[in-house]
C-alpha cells in the first residue's frame, strides 16, 4: 500500500483521471461505453503501479501480456486524447453560419471519428514498428576517440 502513494503513483493517477474525465466527458460515454472507455486507463496505471515498483521477482506469459497491452493502451490513449482535443477545438467555431453543416456532422459523427481514428493511428503505428528500422548497407565512418585527462 505504501508503494501506491508515492509522489509517482500519485501524480499518474491524478493525470489518467483527468484524462479519463475530459474524453469520457467530451465524447458524451455514457452507460457501458464509461467502464469500456476506463479499461485502457487502468491498464496504463497497472505497469507503474505493480510491476515498477513493486519488486517482483518471477515474471510468466501472463505478466508480459500485461505489460503488451499495457504499452497498447498508453499508445491508444495517446492518439485519443489528441484527436479528442482536434475534435474539440474544431467543434469550437459555432458562430460561423458557412460551418453549420460540417459543425453538425463533427457534433454527430465525432465521437465514432476519434474512436476510429485513434485505432487507425494505432495501427500504422504497429506496422511501422513490427517493420523495424531500415538498415543501411556500406562503411562506418572512423571514430576519433578522446582521452580525457584526470587533473
Amino acid at each position: 500500500m505504501g508503494r501506491l502513494l508515492q509522489p509517482f503513483i500519485l501524480t499518474l493517477s491524478a493525470l489518467l483521471a483527468a484524462s479519463y474525465t475530459y474524453v469520457a466527458w467530451s465524447l458524451s460515454a455514457t452507460g457501458w461505453q464509461l467502464p469500456a472507455l476506463g479499461i485502457p486507463f487502468l491498464m496504463i496505471w497497472i505497469v507503474p503501479a505493480v510491476y515498477w515498483g513493486g519488486g517482483r521477482e518471477r515474471h510468466g506469459m501472463l505478466d508480459e501480456w500485461v505489460r503488451q497491452a499495457s504499452y497498447l493502451c498508453v499508445g491508444w490513449v495517446s492518439f485519443l486524447l489528441v484527436l479528442t482535443l482536434a475534435r474539440d477545438l474544431l467543434l469550437l467555431p459555432r458562430w460561423s453560419q458557412d460551418l453549420s453543416a460540417a459543425h453538425a456532422a463533427l457534433n454527430n459523427f465525432g465521437a465514432p471519428l476519434v474512436y476510429g481514428g485513434a485505432l487507425l493511428a494505432l495501427a500504422i503505428g504497429l506496422l511501422a514498428a513490427l517493420r523495424g528500422p531500415p538498415v543501411r548497407l556500406g562503411t562506418q565512418p572512423e571514430l576519433t576517440l578522446i582521452r580525457l585527462r584526470r587533473a
